[in-house]
């Protein structure tokens, strides 16, 4: 679902690599050697991350919480939706997530194709 990237679980390898920041900091010079262009963020989920690094590079959401902050300002074209999901918000006025998460989710789900909700 994901094109052009490359999904890790890395809670499990943070016992052997060491912290995030040590971590990320690896991943970056070995991804560097191999020649590849890339963003790294960290997230709680894989979705979540994906949507991360639309926005930013090097962003780190510990838990929920930090993932909640960090995603309610972002852009709504940024998200990965559908363009026509996008677009369709954005004609509504709705221009940053925390606005779509206030929604109700029933208006959303007869609005909008059930991907959507998902994402959301």
């Amino acid at each position: 679902h994901y094109p052009r990237c490359l999904l890790l679980e890395v809670q499990s390898s943070l016992g052997l690599f060491g912290p995030w920041p040590s971590f990320e900091a690896r991943l970056r010079t070995e991804l560097a050697a191999l020649g590849f262009q890339h963003r790294i963020a960290a997230a709680p989920n894989p979705a979540a991350a994906r949507v991360l690094v639309n926005v930013g590079d090097g962003l780190l959401a510990s838990d929920a919480h930090g993932l909640q902050q960090l995603l309610a300002p972002l852009p709504v074209d940024r998200l990965g939706l559908s363009a026509t999901a996008s677009s369709a918000f954005n004609r509504m006025g709705l221009r940053q997530l925390r606005q779509l998460w206030e929604l109700p989710r029933a208006s959303v789900a007869r609005r909008f194709p059930a991907e959507v909700l998902a994402q959301l």
